[in-house]
């Protein structure tokens, strides 16, 4: 595996996490979204104008998937992966108004934030503007 070097690389993942929660296969939504609720590091982006979160070892690991994502990422050191994101899309944040984004995307998907720290980025287009993935 190796680790992303791109914006659209990023971008294909978020694609891949979007599939997942939207396909037809339970195993992965359950899968997916205990990502999303447990990560303590997550990337915040648009889809169809609403904001969705990741986690960002996900995005992290280039053409990524679910059968190899926890393999593959055991093979980088945190601090490298915390690294290549920050490098593609700038320093991460906190903030409470995230924070409560992040708990509303959750109520959405009927579930519930764990109590835990969380650090966020977020993805932008090529203009600058947030990141929104178009969804029909």
């Amino acid at each position: 595996m190796n680790l992303v070097k791109k914006r659209q690389d990023l971008i294909d993942n978020i694609e891949t996490i979007e599939g997942y929660l939207t396909g037809k296969s339970k195993k992965d939504k359950d899968w997916t979204l205990d990502r999303i609720v447990n990560a303590e590091k997550l990337v915040i982006y648009k889809v169809n104008g609403n904001n969705h979160f990741a986690p960002y070892d996900f995005l992290a690991l280039k053409s990524n998937s679910i059968a190899e994502h926890d393999e593959g990422i055991a093979e980088f050191e945190p601090k490298k992966v915390r690294g290549i994101v920050t490098s593609i899309v700038g320093n991460s944040f906190i903030n409470e108004t995230t924070e409560d984004r992040y708990t509303e995307y959750l109520k959405r998907l009927s579930k519930k934030p764990p109590k835990i720290a969380r650090v966020f980025w977020r993805i932008k287009d090529e203009r600058g503007k947030n990141y929104n993935l178009k969804r029909e």
